[in-house]
């Protein structure tokens, strides 16, 4: 596969909603997107997986994904903009009250795993790491 290719495919579509992303030394970015967000039960716990793309086809939309590789293991918060997904998710959590919840983020090769809290706002939902 040439390396181009490979970076194509980490370009989200218009439709995938904004992930801004805190990381432990307090730096952050809202140049990433999750085109995929997956929602099952493993054993007693609810695990989210969340594929991160960049945003658009920039260069500082791809250093975001890049930069989210290599601090990947240094995530804080993660908030998302989905609010159909919010109603499946606060659901889910309730038929499940008392399991755990666990964040799994996939970019590229890479994934990180991280117990999770979750917040519900108004407009997003956010995610407290480790």
């Amino acid at each position: 596969m040439k390396a181009g290719s490979k970076r194509a495919k980490a370009i989200a579509p218009k439709s995938a909603p904004r992930v801004v992303v805190t990381y432990v030394d307090r730096t952050w970015t809202d140049r990433l997107a999750a085109p995929l967000v997956d929602l099952r039960m493993e054993g007693d716990e609810v695990r989210l997986r969340i594929g991160l793309a960049a945003r658009g086809k920039d260069s500082g939309q791809r250093d975001a994904l890049e930069e989210f590789a290599a601090k990947g293991g240094k995530v804080d918060t993660l908030q998302m903009v989905r609010k159909r997904f919010a109603a499946r998710l606060q659901a889910q959590l309730r038929l499940t009250e008392g399991s755990g919840l666990s964040l799994e983020l996939v970019a590229g090769e890479r994934s990180f795993l991280y117990p999770a809290t979750v917040v519900f706002g108004p407009d997003a939902i956010t995610f407290h790491l480790g």
